[in-house]
């Protein structure tokens, strides 16, 4: 579960999608996040150089994409008309939360360092066995899982004492929260 809390953006989005869509939404939201972390922690595990270069290499413009996404749904849940926090009619795209969120997460590099110091603080040796390697990876996939269900199924219960005028200000907060946040990984990403 440490690897999941700390989840800034993602975090943000899947409490966003909760109130708008519901729990399922929610929870696949994040899932796609504990997708991407599986990623970088099997690069962490079993020390795949060859991505550990690709995204050194390409680090500034990973870092680049990953802001502009989140820009965009920065700017698509300022935009919304209605402030609705009953589920919406249209028809939830579940593939896409997952897909999105599994994107903004292998596209933020610092979460890679993140499991480095992470496995370092723990005393995590460096080179595991390919058992030992399996059971870390499932642990994690594991913890951040229930993080995501949990935040969702909270949010989901708080849910019906939120009123429009709440939910309305909650997506304005998650707005700028997001374009702060992408705005930061970019200073960030143009500092290298």
């Amino acid at each position: 579960m440490i690897f999941g809390v700390p989840a800034g953006a993602i975090g943000a989005l899947t409490i966003q999608r909760t109130l708008r869509y519901g729990f399922k939404a929610g929870f696949i939201t994040g899932l796609g996040s504990s997708v991407g972390d599986l990623l970088y922690a099997c690069v962490g595990v079993f020390g795949i150089t060859f991505i550990f270069q690709f995204i050194s290499s390409f680090q500034v413009w990973i870092s680049i994409i990953g802001a502009f996404l989140i820009l965009l749904m920065a700017l698509s849940i300022w935009k919304k008309e209605t402030a609705s926090y009953h589920y919406e009619k249209e028809k939830e795209n579940l593939n896409r939360f997952f897909v999105y969120s599994f994107l903004i997460a292998i596209t933020n590099p610092a979460t890679i360092f993140s499991f480095i110091i992470a496995f370092t603080s723990l005393g995590i040796p460096a080179k595991l066995n390919t058992g030992d390697g399996i059971q870390l990876i499932l642990g994690i996939l594991i913890g951040t899982t229930i993080w995501w269900g949990g935040l969702a199924g909270i949010v989901s219960q708080l849910k019906t004492r939120i009123t429009d005028k709440i939910y309305q200000k909650l997506n304005q907060v998650l707005a700028i929260f997001l374009f702060l946040f992408a705005m930061i990984v970019v200073i960030r990403a143009l500092k290298l």
